[in-house]
């Protein structure tokens, strides 16, 4: 959950007060050989926005469905290993997302009457309504219980949506480093994620604008997370290697134009 304080734009009668993001990502890997591997992920979002009005009337909007779906591959470009040295590995990553998120999702307020007819804001949009590409490189390291890695991941849209905005270039890097506590078995984690995401540019004209989340020019931040983990190894199952991770995070570097402070924390369990 991410406690929002807006800045008292102007022209906004409208604050947003907090928003909360539940993701679902359903996923496949494939090794096509021993250099590609391809993927596909779907995922399933709910967003809610607790949104107070000038005039002290507080309400809640919500948008859920399937976000865009993306397709991607992961390129083994150089290996190495040596008891020396350990393992290193290198490779390139590229995906591709399709505009099969709602841009458009409508819910019922105050201001409206009442009636299922007021376009929500930018952030509670399920997709960025573009075609979307993800280049990336991906390091990986790994000596005795140990292992470490590094990923550079950009997001560039390839053009405005059919409603006249184009979401903001976005830029991931991420940093981590485990240990195998039970050789072969369980291992702790701990890894810092920064992100960066630009300003949109456009406009949807049917978004109004007394909704402090409705200035496509005040989007853009940046965020610093510091998170833990465990991951388990299970017992085998008819030749079938199951890994199993929690992972729990808060960010301690955080700003956008529409946020004086952010608070929230979150959890992600991962079954490989």
């Amino acid at each position: 959950m991410t406690d929002v304080v807006g800045r008292g734009l102007v022209g906004s009668s409208i604050s947003p007060l907090s928003m909360e993001m539940h993701m679902h990502m359903f996923g496949a890997m494939y090794g096509v050989n021993g250099t590609l591997t391809m993927m596909v992920m779907v995922p399933y979002l709910r967003n809610s926005m607790r949104i107070t009005h000038s005039n002290g009337t507080a309400f809640t909007t919500r948008s859920e469905g399937v976000g865009d779906i993306k397709v991607g591959s992961l390129w083994r470009l150089w290996a190495i290993q040596a008891p020396s040295i350990g393992a290193h590995r290198f490779h390139f990553n590229f995906s591709a997302s399709f505009p099969t998120g709602d841009i458009e999702p409508t819910d019922r307020t105050p201001l409206m009457g009442g009636n299922d007819d007021m376009r929500l804001p930018y952030p509670m949009h399920l997709g960025s309504g573009t075609i979307d590409f993800y280049p990336g490189l991906t390091y990986g390291g790994e000596k005795g219980r140990a292992s470490w890695g590094v990923q550079v991941i950009g997001a560039i849209r390839s053009g405005r949506t059919s409603n006249g905005f184009k979401k903001g270039d976005a830029f991931d890097l991420n940093v981590h480093g485990a240990y195998e506590i039970v050789p072969k078995w369980v291992s702790s984690s701990l890894r810092f994620a920064y992100k960066y995401w630009g300003n949109y540019s456009g406009a949807d004209s049917a978004i109004t604008k007394n909704v402090q989340a409705a200035y496509p020019e005040k989007l853009g931040g940046l965020r610093l997370d510091m998170l833990a983990g465990v991951n388990f190894l299970l017992p085998e199952f008819k030749g079938i290697e199951t890994r199993f991770a929690i992972e729990g995070g808060v960010p301690t570097v955080s700003y956008t134009h529409l946020r004086a402070h952010e608070t929230d924390s979150y959890l992600v369990c991962r079954l490989l």
